[in-house]
């Protein structure tokens, strides 16, 4: 690959991370406001607090963005896609906030380890902080997969999927789909 065309590619795969974060920090913060119930004050909390650690990351990027003399996108310049993460019309509906929140994770997950391998030997700071990244959503992406686990011993099995499931899911997921 040509070296400008490569430069271009990471810049448009740093923007795309970008706007994944910011579009995620929105999604998390309107969940951890309107979720309702006692099931969801703990959720809500850290809701909030991975909205913050989404914002913290997509300052990261957009650094990062500016350092290779790109353009960092405003909100009219970003496309977003998490239908899986708007909030639902039932506000006690913690399981489809869980699940979005796994997919969010899936997505960027998909991504980093594409920017990992696009930078590769070309590009070791954004190659760092691809890998940084990328570790911090399989750490939480576990997290909220063991809340899925716990709700099964709380509520019946037909309304909770298998999170022994999320993991192996992704893995071929990302292995056999190099697309979003």
């Amino acid at each position: 690959m040509e070296a400008t065309q490569l430069h271009t590619d990471i810049l448009d795969g740093l923007k795309l991370a970008y706007g994944m974060k910011a579009e995620s920090a929105i999604n998390l913060m309107a969940a951890s406001v309107n979720l309702d119930g006692l099931r969801a004050s703990t959720l809500r909390e850290m809701l909030k607090s991975e909205s913050e650690i989404e914002l913290h990351q997509s300052s990261k990027l957009a650094s990062r963005i500016k350092v290779l003399g790109g353009s960092v996108p405003g909100s009219m310049q970003m496309e977003h896609k998490q239908r899986y993460l708007q909030p639902s019309p039932d506000s006690a509906d913690i399981v489809s906030i869980i699940r979005g929140v796994i997919r969010a994770k899936e997505a960027a997950i998909i991504h980093y380890r594409r920017m990992v391998d696009l930078t590769d030997g070309s590009d070791l700071a954004t190659a760092a902080l691809m890998t940084e990244l990328l570790a911090t959503e399989e750490e939480r992406r576990r997290e909220y997969a063991g809340f899925l686990l716990a709700l099964q011993h709380d509520i019946p099995p037909n309304e909770v999927p298998n999170a022994d499931v999320v993991m192996p899911q992704t893995v071929s997921h990302s292995i056999s789909n190099n697309k979003l």
